[in-house]
């Protein structure tokens, strides 16, 4: 599995540490087969066999489980900038070439590490906090993955906060992290002291007790209130204003949408220049809902409004427009079918006329083999190449499933294979087959040693259809 990949897919998980705990080290052990035996697989089966899916928000109340994602760090930082670009973080690059940064010296020590709290910085409507932790002193560090484990929680200073993203990198010197959260609520504070307490890191367990304080840097903002609609009238985007932090551009904005659970986003942001800005967070107005946090929305007519902010690096504030390319993902159940069915099977979206034809089902030797077809009125061919490298078809035990009306609720390793490897039939008419490995184990699933066409089904990823190029639309933000 590639490393970078496992990052992004942990940082969408926000669930209680115990159960974020668990999934990963499933997670490592799974990435860690996957980089001696194969190429990537279905990466959806990383979150969904674990047995968390069903958990899964918009927001947690401050818990994680930190990775790396660089691949190749420097040898020592000079100074901080070198530490936040090892960490991925544009802003806190730019802030420390200000010298912005809120420096810190907190030392903690337990069972004989110590955990150093290095520099904070809240800009915009973000917070960052980084640490670092001797090399020496970490036990455990999966070298091929370039990783190392970490727990966390975020306790709140009598305020709500949302884990917005976590990284970390490692020399030979020391390891360094990076905690990524934004505040919720009506009234946001200018100043917070942030309790923060780790319980493992790399191998020790104990318990490492932080108060960082953190303060706003100053900020500019301005209403754009400017509205377009999508072509295929399926939604409404309204920007309403831009905020201009030390390190940071945000742009919020309102969408309305025909659909509850469909999302927006940005995924490319240029200038009049032809400078294009790297979207650094994406962040939807949230509401406490128990131990979680959901997306907040208001029925207006028969719509639905969701209040969104896109963070990108800092835009210069004489800039007068920006062009802005959003992606609509379109909320698409995929689709169950038993193996013992009469083909061919159809699967057909909800939200178009395109469909999943499965053409043939065949159990040769230690394989089972499921030849299918896309029907597509716009197929975006490379699109749907380069997905199935990433998604596929699942196979899913039946009995489990019938056991758990909610059909994302999944155990560990007893009914669940992901797409083992895909073969092109012919390209040109979109046909595929799907090949899954009776003999394949991983950390997340067992090798199914009794097969039976009549105890197992195939999802059929019908979501992935309505995301391509297609589902991308241009529009000029004037600024002035």
């Amino acid at each position: 599995m590639d490393k970078k990949r496992l990052i992004e897919e942990l940082n969408q998980v926000q669930v209680p540490t115990s159960e974020l705990h668990d999934a990963i080290k499933i997670g490592i052990a799974r990435a860690k087969k996957e980089k001696e035996e194969k190429p990537a697989k279905n990466k959806k089966n990383l979150i969904r066999s674990s047995g968390i899916a069903a958990a899964i928000t918009v927001g947690v109340l401050g818990s994680g489980f930190i990775f790396p994602q660089v691949s190749s760090i420097l040898a020592n930082f000079p100074y901080l900038g070198q530490v936040y670009g090892s960490l991925d973080d544009k802003t806190g690059e730019a802030l420390a070439n200000k010298d912005l940064l809120t420096k810190l010296n907190e030392e903690v020590v337990s069972n004989g590490v110590t955990i150093k709290a290095t520099s904070a910085y809240y800009d915009n409507r973000k917070i960052a906090i980084t640490f670092e932790v001797d090399r020496e002193d970490m036990v455990t560090v999966e070298e091929d993955l370039e990783m190392f484990g970490v727990d966390f929680k975020v306790l709140g200073d009598g305020h709500s906060f949302k884990k917005e993203g976590f990284n970390m990198s490692y020399d030979e010197k020391k390891g360094y992290i990076i905690i990524n959260f934004i505040p919720t609520g009506e009234a946001m504070s200018s100043n917070y002291t942030i309790p923060i307490v780790f319980t493992h890191i790399a191998g020790t367990e104990g318990e490492w007790n932080f108060n960082i304080p953190v303060e706003k840097l100053e900020y500019k903002e301005a209403k754009i209130d400017q509205t377009f609609n999508d072509k295929n009238g399926e939604y409404a985007v309204t920007f309403d204003k831009v905020i201009h932090g030390q390190g940071s551009t945000s742009l919020e904005y309102t969408v309305l949408s025909d659909y509850k659970n469909d999302d927006i986003t940005f995924i490319e942001v240029y200038d009049q220049h032809g400078r294009k800005y790297r979207a650094t967070e994406s962040d939807v107005e949230n509401e406490k809902v128990g131990d979680y946090f959901e997306r907040k929305y208001k029925k207006v007519g028969d719509r639905f409004e969701y209040k969104y902010r896109m963070t990108m690096e800092k835009v210069p504030e004489d800039i007068e427009f920006l062009t802005v390319n959003m992606e609509h993902f379109k909320e698409v159940s995929n689709v169950i079918a038993p193996l013992k069915t009469k083909l061919p099977y159809e699967a057909k979206s909800t939200r178009s006329d395109d469909k999943v034809v499965i053409n043939r089902i065949e159990k040769k030797g230690r394989e089972v083999l499921v030849d299918y077809q896309f029907v597509m009125a716009n197929p975006n061919k490379e699109y749907l190449r380069d997905t199935l490298d990433k998604w596929g078809f699942s196979l899913l035990e039946i009995e489990h499933m019938e056991s758990n009306k909610e059909i994302k609720i999944f155990s560990s390793g007893e009914h669940l294979s992901g797409n083992q490897r895909y073969e092109i039939i012919d390209e040109d008419t979109l046909q595929f087959r799907a090949i899954f490995d009776l003999d394949a184990g991983d950390g997340f699933n067992k090798p199914i040693k009794e097969f039976d066409f009549k105890n197992y089904a195939v999802e059929i990823p019908i979501q992935f259809m309505h995301s391509s190029a297609a589902s991308v639309q241009e529009f000029k933000l004037d600024l002035k």
